[in-house]
């Protein structure tokens, strides 16, 4: 058994309340209070000394060293020594992400085995800048202390990562057949302390942490951390700020419970550049345009404008609203630009760097959120636990997508006014002023009861377990339009703003410095009224609730065999208001949400167990089986009904090492992951064509999923050591295999009960004489062998995409403690990526298109010394130390140049160029 030997603190309560002199004291102590919690330490003594068990729902993290832990919750909910654990965890301590820099999650989790963020494959995104690839199988959500959690977290509250491969339904409930993390935030404890943290980046801006914890008395502790953050990005105008409060409070009202709240805020703008891509390769580089273009006498190499297109000039906002119609383009084919030729585009297709961005600095993503967790630990005998836990969380994302990433040329002499064109021969951007509004709002709630069992040859501890989850998503798009054009519908079929009212920003290369001038409701000088417009809305409720069980044993007298069995039973229901908004019949401009389509209710039960056995203290083997779901997003079937959930299950098995009186400790493990019902595009288009050409309406189906599985084996090699007390290792390596099976299954049936209605009513129109019929005909033999095609080209047991051949991870850091070097620290480190799938060349599903591996390099360096009462830290990380330039497609295209078809890559990720963070902290 594990206890807890504390004794009283002598600090007095009433002291510290009357040190609090002034208003603003009192007030913002009282907010520290009753904003927070996290993770206890433990089970508190009394004033008698008594010794207390810890809960088995905490985790006692005082026997960490180094970059090792001993113990999770991520095995099955109940604190379990991560020797004992079958399952694949990897716990990366603060010491760790501290030592490489690491100041967010992703940042941390490139580091973990197998496991590869999704921004090192496709670069910055908008929106799932929290998404981590586990063995190649995708990237998903994560949780913070075992709640659903939909943000990049900050190291300035984290305390350590969980990271969990494979199904782990008794864990994490629904989610996804790689893995999952779990973030730690940081608990209150016993030592009173204060840190500053401030760190400089080369590619410009500061960062600055604090972080105090209180003892208010024997039986309240508080913490309250802070980050302000303002980083520039490598890229031109790039950056990315954030600024957060964090308070957490510990109280034990008696000796048998705890109770602990936490509460964060956060707001972050992260000003994203994307690729600048080619709209002017096919300009001769000399031809320009005087004035208006009449149809048909386009000049050579350059497009002619044929429709609407009011144009805003960000850099002369005195010219109004302007109509481009019958004026020049240049054009291009929309591949990324490099600073160096590439095949399928002429040699002076370049930017000047990967720098290179036409981006507003007002532009990017506006992320704000705000969580409030309660932990309610309880001993209600001296062998039965319980745990109630809530957390409510809100996160809104305002994405400003106004990507001025198409390079275009003005060729223009004149504007449509007739005077000269000051921006002849300049570069510029041009976008549609789009907004995207998203919201999530997740309340969680859990209770359970541990009970723990001893006897002479086995010991027990005994999970029961129920929660719920009501998680709501919104986005709202809204666009800058027209209000007075001669068409006063707003909005078009496609749920996108109507052409003839569209409005564009332009940002010209000698304007990039001024920010973006949205359009006036009313231009005097062309008379033209716009605002912005609701254009699009969804909802999604997906509210799940359930239960669980586990048992966890240790059997023989010499406790050598260690098991786990549970059990998960999932209910759950998704509501959306997908296509049922209500729009002005008008303008089709969204009014309200509409009623909500539910689907079906459905039930999963999910099965875990595995098994440890130490056949000595050195080495261990293992084996386990497991499984989840994930409800997903709203999907809705051929049929007309809700498309199961993604469900999931693997087996997994290996050997633990435990070497050097545990101080250097590994697992070797092989996985097989099954994940099924992943969604895949449908062929309703193609259906609708052949119904309606048949003149059979009535037969049409509503926009639907089809679905595919996915298949991953593999080896993962994952070891931590500290050989001496000042030195710190980390290893890991793995070979991920994955494959796609099962595609298309319902599209194939629904195309199989009505091939032989379909092959006969086609060819009686083939045949007739009537031009009409055999135009409708054609049509529907044309949409048939579409779908024939589209079922045809999925390729059963085909490499996924974006598969690494192996990925590695090895970092290292030595610190002198006397001598010369006395305070020194020298150390670094490794992430290493082996070729990675990008795609198949055209009619060969099997002839793979690789994107080729990388290293990318790191050195850490620091000193430390005592100065006054406190500890000074400074470090130096260095990533990319060798500052390669390591650009890597994610897509491939087909291009034809001079009458000959180019396969190339079309879309490129730029790791970012070598970077010096210089980092600061003083302990007290």
């Amino acid at each position: 058994m594990l206890h807890l030997h504390l004794h009283k603190n002598p600090f007095d309560l009433m002291h510290f309340l009357s040190t609090l002199q002034t208003p603003f004291a009192r007030r913002s102590f009282a907010v520290a209070l009753l904003g927070g919690s996290t993770l206890a330490p433990g089970l508190w003594a009394q004033e008698d000394d008594e010794i207390y068990e810890l809960s088995p729902f905490i985790v006692d993290v005082s026997g960490d060293r180094g970059y090792t832990a001993t113990a999770s919750l991520a095995g099955g909910r109940l604190a379990t020594a991560l020797r004992d654990t079958a399952a694949s965890v990897t716990v990366m301590t603060e010491a760790f992400i501290r030592d490489v820099g690491a100041t967010n999650f992703i940042e941390a989790a490139r580091w973990a085995p197998n496991a590869v963020p999704q921004t090192e494959v496709r670069g910055q995104d908008l929106y799932n800048d929290y998404q981590v690839s586990f063995r190649s199988l995708g990237g998903r959500y994560q949780t913070r202390n075992f709640f659903r959690w939909y943000i990049n977290s900050d190291g300035f509250s984290t305390d350590r990562i969980d990271f969990s491969r494979g199904p782990n339904g008794l864990v994490f409930g629904d989610s996804g057949s790689g893995g999952i993390a779990n973030i730690n935030s940081k608990r209150a404890h016993r030592d009173n302390f204060g840190e500053v943290l401030l760190q400089w980046s080369s590619f410009g801006g500061f960062r600055v942490t604090a972080d105090a914890n209180y003892e208010v008395s024997e039986t309240v502790q508080v913490r309250v951390a802070g980050v302000l953050q303002r980083f520039d990005d490598w890229r031109d105008v790039g950056k990315n700020d954030r600024e957060g409060l964090f308070a957490t409070v510990t109280i034990r009202p008696n000796e048998r419970s705890t109770i602990r709240l936490e509460g964060e805020w956060g707001d972050m703008h992260r000003l994203i550049t994307f690729g600048m891509l080619d709209n002017f390769s096919q300009w001769d580089g000399v031809t320009t345009n005087p004035g208006f273009i009449p149809p048909g006498e386009v000049p050579p190499t350059l497009q002619r404008q044929g429709q609407t297109q009011l144009v805003f000039n960000a850099g002369r906002p005195d010219l109004g609203l302007v109509d481009f119609q019958g004026f020049a383009n240049t054009a291009g084919n929309f591949r990324q630009l490099l600073p160096e030729a590439q095949p399928g585009l002429p040699a002076s297709a370049v930017i000047p760097s990967h720098k290179e961005s036409l981006q507003a600095p007002s532009a990017g993503v506006y992320n704000d959120y705000i969580t409030v967790s309660a932990f309610w630990e309880h001993r209600i005998t001296d062998n039965l636990f319980l745990e109630v836990a809530a957390n409510y969380q809100k996160q809104t994302r305002d994405a400003r997508r106004w990507f001025f990433d198409a390079w275009t040329i003005d060729v223009n002499e004149t504007l449509p006014g007739g005077q000269p064109n000051p921006y002849l021969g300049e570069a510029y951007g041009q976008a549609r002023l789009w907004t995207d509004q998203q919201t999530n709002e997740v309340i969680d709630y859990r209770a359970s009861l541990a009970y723990l069992l001893e006897s002479d040859l086995t010991d027990h501890r005994f999970l029961v377990s129920a929660g719920q989850r009501k998680d709501r998503f919104s986005i709202d798009w809204y666009e800058w339009v027209r209000t007075n054009g001669p068409n006063p519908q707003l909005v078009g079929n496609n749920e996108q703003s109507l052409p003839a009212n569209r409005i564009f920003v332009r940002r010209y290369a000698s304007d990039r410095s001024l920010d973006v001038a949205l359009p006036p409701s009313f231009d005097p000088v062309s008379g033209i009224e716009a605002r912005e417009a609701h254009t699009r809305a969804f909802v999604s409720e997906k509210p799940v609730a359930y239960v669980q069980t586990a048992a966890v044993g240790q059997w023989l007298p010499s406790r050598a065999l260690h098991t786990m069995l549970g059990a998960r039973r999932d209910f759950y229901r998704e509501r959306t208001n997908r296509g049922l908004e209500e729009r002005a019949p008008v303008t089709r401009e969204i009014i309200s949400t509409g009623s909500t389509t539910t689907v079906d209710k459905q039930n999963v039960t999910s099965l875990n167990g595995s098994a440890v056995y130490h056949f000595t203290r050195s080495f261990s083997a293992f084996a386990g089986y497991s499984e989840s779901f994930d409800a997903g997003n709203v999907a809705i079937g051929i049929d007309g009904r809700g498309l199961p959930s993604l469900e999931s299950k693997g087996i997994e098995g290996g050997f633990k090492l435990f070497l050097f009186d545990e101080r250097v400790s590994g697992t070797v493990t092989y996985y097989r992951n099954e994940e099924e019902n992943n969604r895949i595009g449908g062929e309703a288009a193609n259906i609708n064509r052949i119904w309606s050409a048949l003149e059979q309406d009535n037969l049409q189906v509503d926009n639907y999923q089809d679905r595919v599985s996915f298949r991953g084996t593999g080896w993962e090699l994952d070891f931590t050591a500290n050989p001496t007390p000042n030195w710190r290792l980390l290893f890991n390596i793995a070979f991920p295999e994955t494959k796609q099976t099962g595609g298309f299954a319902d599209t194939r049936a629904y195309v199989a009960a009505n091939r032989a209605a379909w092959e006969s009513q086609i060819a009686e129109l083939e045949a007739s004489e009537d031009l009409s019929d055999r135009l409708r005909g054609d049509l529907a033999r044309n949409s048939l062998q579409a779908i024939d095609g589209r079922i045809g080209g999925f390729a059963e047991g085909r490499r996924i995409d974006e598969t690494f051949r192996y990925t590695a991870n090895i970092f290292s850091r030595y610190f002198f403690r006397d001598g010369p070097l006395d305070g020194f620290s020298i150390g670094g480190g490794a992430n290493i990526r082996g070729a990675r799938t990008v795609g198949n060349r055209p009619g060969d599903p099997f002839d793979y298109v690789f994107a080729s591996g990388y290293t990318l390099f790191t050195l850490v360096a620091g000193y430390e010394r005592e100065l006054g009462s406190g500890l000074l830290s400074l470090q130096l990380n260095v990533s990319n130390l060798f500052d390669k330039e390591i650009v890597r497609p994610y897509r491939f295209g087909n291009y034809v140049l001079d009458g000959q078809t180019f396969f190339v890559p079309d879309r490129f990720n730029v790791q970012d160029p070598r970077r010096f963070l210089v980092t600061a902290s003083y302990r007290f």
